[in-house]
């Protein structure tokens, strides 16, 4: 009878762990938030950026086009099941 009552207080244990770090979670993208919030009125204007960083996101973006598209190196395994079974004689 211990046993299960061991296994019952470890799952709720583990829930209540699950919980705390879902609440910590949430606590900390809360703050987060208000910062996001906050911070802009706060702090003084920035100036904008030099011109050729704004071009960074769309080289970043054309990195990941070419990598996406680009053929793989590495030869990759033929599982076509059909040809194992036929023997050439």
């Amino acid at each position: 009878m211990d046993a299960m009552h061991g296994g019952g207080n470890e799952f709720r244990n583990d829930s209540l762990r699950k919980f705390k770090l879902k609440g910590m979670g949430v606590m900390v993208m809360l703050v987060f938030t208000v910062f996001i919030l906050v911070l802009p009125l706060v702090l003084p204007p920035l100036p904008p950026p030099p011109i050729i960083l704004l071009f960074l996101p769309l080289l970043i973006f054309s990195l990941l086009l070419f990598l996406a598209f680009s053929p793989a190196l590495q030869v990759l395994p033929n599982f076509d099941h059909g040809s194992a079974a036929v023997s050439s004689v």
